[in-house]
């Protein structure tokens, strides 16, 4: 035959059947795979099973207990998300001892094998059709006496329990098969001329008939083929020397390149399957990973994600140790260096920073060191400063493969430097083959060279192999087929490895790799913007709470530390950790992003619910403390727990008492007499107008801090010409009477009011059509802004009619569905218009929006990242530009011109798009995959429109965003005090430019006590893109300074100077302190991190 000119298709399908499960295995090498089976027969196997009701996920002692019933092949077992455990029998016939023997347990679900003392052994999955993990190998010394085995099962596969499509909600009553249980032999002669046929097969099928060592494979492996006689035990071994020879003369052929192969697991927290279903899936996936490296220790295997790491060494502390072992020896290698692999948009910066500083942590004390690679492989993108944050966290290095799948355009680089906005890089590789599980099969190995898109100077790439997202790893037949993969001809050398290989190589040549500036922009799954909208709530909300909370008691941590309050303190640090893990695991990137089933939101629900209300009861009990300390009186009291003063109008439900020495009057209708607060005439709480306000402090209410100067700082309400005026001295907004904005103005420098700054009505709500491709929850596609319809219209009333706080009412049936009602407020001497909405939504597929149509013309917009901001495209020039339709931001969006600009602030979004002139924000998303319920119910909102006369670079609307998000807290709670303590300027802590003529754009974004002691770590950032030497001006007396690391390392020591220095000193360049300030130069987007000790 080897004379004759066969087509190359029909000999590959030969091959193909001959390695092939279904057809003719009574024949060909798959059938031959093991010498000999035998069954559950009841003497030398025995299997039986008991269901763990309610759902219930036990512990090993818990699940041994009970009724074990007996099980046959083709059993079926259910409901979805149930568990069934196994006892498993086995008495070894006498004519298998001595030889490897593995049990085979097929079942379509998830399985774990434990040991009868209950150590975890391995991980079982029967539902991967190409390779399923179902072989367990029996220890080797095991004789022909009795043996126990027991056997968790989970009614559900690695990808959950969908239906038909892989996103689809899970099927409630699901079964799963016991497909096969069984004692084996394997044949190792023919295992192993099965792997070489596999790799020369897949020569053949990946270089093409015109490549020599195709035609040199497909001879190799027939001729095996040839060789082969299932009757005939000793031609197995003759085609496997054949084939083996053949795969060692690949390396004959010249190779440029070098792929280092690590095995993977990638394990998403939470997806398709909830939490507890996780924790289970990463002992199923280590141990079974443990079990390998001890058979192919020359393998290496790399596992992020320090909350995991956290789970098995609670859960199964054996299994955890053993990995501990192996980290030791350098096989399983700790990587990425954060607490999960959080979602790259949507976390505010500081809890970027708590992930790594979380993550590193773990690692340093579990495992004896810390990671320098960050590890985000599957990520829907990256944050403008992550470079900077990376570096400061002690990772120069980073690894995705998400931008593969940008579905506008294809990324430039594999390797390449990545920069964040105030020039800080990082090393970037994006894995050429653009997988995170790939197979060990010769087409990712070509893929890999191929895909190299920096190839001129990279020549080392990572390949990254394992069954991934729902867990599983490496199996045993990618070992084999990576032993066997050493060289694919004409392509690249390939061995196994840690990825810091790779990176030591990108390390060597960075000077010769391109530059990515800014953002990693995602072109897919943009609709994770918007998805699930309260989670992303409950994530702002915690955010913002965790903040107040550690400013409280680092106030308290400061007064401690300097020995000037007698009262007793001890800084809440282990509660704080609860609450912050708990943030940090729901900030996973299949969590936040609202891209998985209802119950992990049940979960995320109930989680964010607790942590909120404990963070709340902080808040109150430390504000209570703090004013026992600071006041000698009853008072009320305001706090601020941003770096700027506040005159802003509070809102409390204590009313004013006749004789209070801060409160001589009741307001009246007349306005004859000073009116220090309104009471309103909806629920009967009270605003009150506070000025002054320092930064940092918790400021009493007294009739010093109220302004009671109605006519000059109040504001009201009118109805005009089918309109209603809203206007306080800084702005005028005029609303029709279905709640749009028919004119909005602000104050000028001259007092008159400034140009209009709505080109159209604008507050106006368009749903748009919202069916994408595929990725249901995760995408908004292109073409849905091309069908669009207005919401239905409402109507307004007066709310409150002022002088301190004016509103009206909205009332809206959006659709036949679906309802709003909304307060618009301007409340005395704002500077901002605000909405507060809440929706009551029902739909499908559809997305809500609201638009303003301003009238501000620029090409570009101005969208607020972690730490700074970056310029946005308000055109579509290019398609990289119109890929960027919907673009992701914090707490603001701002559209400005020179001398004039607006912003749009929001609470708790972060989907927008400002084309043109026109701005909007999504509110609301309905998909049905993978939760059918996501978003349907009751929502509330908060947005403000903030006009500013000047260039967005010269404004304040970082400021006004920091406000919005943070509002003046009012302590209600004060018994009175023996003693006060007294402020520099009011404040704790406050920032100001160190020479007087100039402008301060570094701003002081948390406080937080120092994890290894009672010195305080304060983090700056610089918001504008400024440069300047700042002054931390501190309370109390200051021993000593550091710049430090996000780590919280010291870095460098501040040399203290004279308490006198002059503002006009031109000769600081680095951090210094004097007796009680910081000073502090800065850069433009720099962010800036100080250890001070009190």
């Amino acid at each position: 035959m080897e004379s004759l000119k066969v087509p190359d298709g029909i000999m590959i399908g030969r091959l193909d059947g001959f390695l092939g499960r279904v057809m003719f295995p009574d024949v060909n090498l798959y059938g031959a795979l093991y010498s000999e089976k035998i069954g559950i027969d009841r003497t030398h196997l025995d299997v039986g099973s008991h269901f763990i009701p309610d759902l219930k996920r036990v512990k090993f002692e818990e699940g041994i207990q009970g009724r074990f019933n007996p099980v046959k092949e083709g059993d079926t077992f259910g409901p979805t998300w149930s568990t069934h455990w196994f006892k498993v029998d086995i008495q070894l016939p006498q004519r298998f001892e001595g030889q490897r023997v593995v049990l085979i347990f097929h079942f379509e679900g998830e399985s774990l094998v434990w040991s009868k003392d209950g150590r975890p052994f391995q991980g079982l999955y029967g539902h991967e059709a190409e390779e399923p993990r179902i072989e367990f190998p029996l220890p080797e010394d095991l004789t022909t006496e009795k043996v126990t085995f027991y056997i968790e099962s989970a009614c559900n596969t690695l990808f959950g329990a969908g239906g038909t499509s892989l996103i689809d909600a899970p099927t409630k009553n699901a079964t799963f098969r016991l497909l096969e249980a069984s004692l084996a032999v394997p044949k190792d002669d023919a295992r192993a001329l099965f792997y070489d046929i596999q790799i020369l097969s897949g020569i053949v099928k990946d270089l093409g008939h015109d490549h020599p060592a195709s035609a040199h494979a497909l001879l190799a492996a027939n001729r095996a083929v040839n060789i082969f006689r299932r009757e005939d035990p000793s031609t197995w071994k003759a085609a496997a020397c054949l084939t083996s020879k053949y795969i060692e003369k690949l390396s004959d052929f010249p190779i440029d390149q070098r792929v280092i192969a690590s095995g993977h697991c990638h394990i998403d927290t939470a997806w398709l399957w909830p939490y507890a279903e996780t924790k289970r899936k990463c002992a199923r996936s280590w141990s079974s990973q443990i079990r390998l490296l001890e058979k192919y220790p020359w393998a290496r295997f790399v596992c992020s994600q320090a909350q995991q790491m956290e789970w098995v060494m609670e859960d199964y502390p054996f299994l955890f140790q053993e990995i501990q072992t192996f980290v030791a020896a350098g096989k399983f290698i700790p990587i990425g260096g954060t607490w999960v692999e959080m979602d790259g948009n949507l976390p505010s910066g500081e809890s970027f920073f708590r992930q790594f500083l979380y993550g590193q942590r773990f690692f340093e004390k579990h495992f004896g060191r810390r990671t320098n690679i960050t590890w985000l492989p599957d990520t829907f993108g990256y944050a403008a400063q992550l470079p900077q944050i990376l570096q400061t966290c002690g990772c120069p290095y980073f690894l995705s493969i998400k931008l593969s799948w940008n579905n506008f355009n294809k990324f430039p680089h594999s390797s390449f430097n990545w920069t964040s906005l105030d020039g800080t890089s990082v090393v970037a590789h994006f894995p050429p083959s653009g997988t995170y599980e790939a197979r060990c099969r010769p087409s990712e190995i070509t893929r890999t060279v191929k895909g190299n898109k920096d190839k001129t100077h990279a020549k080392v790439n990572s390949l990254l192999y394992g069954v991934g997202d729902g867990g599983g790893g490496p199996t045993e037949g990618m070992l084999q087929r990576l032993e066997r993969l050493k060289t694919v001809p004409g392509t690249a050398h390939v061995s196994p490895g840690d990825p810091a290989v790779v990176f030591q190589h990108l390390e060597s040549i960075k000077n010769h790799l391109s530059e990515w500036k800014g953002e990693l922009y995602f072109e897919l799954h943009r609709g994770t913007y918007t998805s699930h909208a309260w989670t992303k709530q409950n994530n702002r909300n915690l955010q913002r709470l965790l903040h107040d909370v550690e400013v409280i008691y680092s106030m308290h941590q400061a007064m401690s530390s300097a020995a000037l309050t007698s009262h007793p303190f001890e800084y809440p640090s282990q509660e704080l950790d609860d609450l912050w893990k708990t943030l940090l695991r729901n900030q996973f990137h299949d969590v936040l992003p609202g891209s998985s089933i209802h119950l992990v939101y049940e979960d995320s629900m109930a989680q964010f619910s607790g942590a909120i209300q404990k963070a709340k009861d902080m808040i109150e009990r430390s504000l209570e403390s703090l004013s026992n300390v600071l006041f000698t009186k009853s008072y009320l009291s305001v706090f601020n727990s941003t770096p700027f003063p506040r005159t802003e109008v509070v809102r409390s439900t204590k009313k004013p008492e006749m004789g209070q020495d801060w409160c001589h009057v009741f307001p009246n209708e007349s306005g004859s007499v000073k009116e220090w607060c309104q009471i309103s005439r909806i629920d009967e709480h009270v605003y009150w107008l506070i000025h002054s306000v320092p930064s940092f402090t918790l400021h009493p209410l007294t009739e010093n801090s109220l302004i009671s100067d109605a006519n000059t700082y109040g504001t009201s309400v009118q109805q005009e010409k089918g309109c209603f005026l809203l206007k306080n001295r800084y702005i005028r907004a005029q609303i029709d009477q279905h709640g749009r904005i028919a004119s909005l103005r602000s104050l000028s420098t001259n007092g008159d009011f400034s140009e209009e700054f709505m080109e159209s009505v604008g507050n106006r709500f368009v749903y748009y059509e919202d069916v994408p491709l595929y990725w249901d929850a995760w995408d908004v596609q292109v073409y849905h802004l091309d069908k669009k319809w207005d919401a239905g219209l409402g109507n307004i009333e007066i709310d409150e009619p002022g002088p301190i706080f004016a509103s009206i009412k909205l009332s809206a049936q959006i659709s036949s569905t679906s309802s709003i009602t909304q307060i618009i407020s301007l409340p005395a001497e704002s500077k901002t218009l605000n909405f507060e909405t809440t929706f009551d939504w029902n739909e499908k597929h559809k997305l809500l929006k609201v638009l303003f149509p301003v009238n501000v013309h620029s090409d570009v917009s101005n969208a607020e990242v972690q730490y700074g901001h970056v310029q946005k495209p308000t055109h579509f020039n290019t398609s990289w530009d119109t890929a960027r339709f919907e673009i992701s931001a914090q707490r603001f969006v701002d559209l400005s011109e020179a001398g004039r600009g607006i912003a749009l602030l929001n609470d708790c979004k972060h989907g927008f798009s400002v084309h043109q002139n026109v701005m909007a924000m999504s509110i609301l998303r309905s998909p049905k995959k993978p939760d059918e319920q996501c978003d349907i119910g009751s929502h509330t909102l908060k947005y403000a429109l903030y006009p500013h006369l000047s260039s967005f670079l010269d404004s304040d609307v970082a400021e006004q965003a920091i406000r919005f998000n943070h509002p003046l807290l009012v302590n209600e709670r004060h018994s009175g005090s023996a003693s006060s303590l007294s402020l520099k300027k009011g404040s704790f802590f406050s920032v100001t430019e160190f020479r007087s003529d100039r402008r301060c754009t570094l701003v002081l974004d948390n406080i937080k006590k120092r994890e290894d002691d009672g010195r305080l770590v304060f983090r700056f950032y610089e918001a504008y893109g400024g440069r300047g030497i700042a002054t931390l001006n501190c309370a109390f007396p200051i021993k000593s300074a550091w710049l430090s690391n996000g780590l919280e390392d010291e870095v460098q020591k501040a040399l203290k100077v004279d308490q006198n220095i002059s503002r006009d000193d031109h000769s600081i360049i680095s951090t210094t302190h004097t007796e009680t300030d910081v000073i502090i130069r800065y850069k433009p987007m720099q962010i800036i991190s100080l250890i001070v000790e009190f």
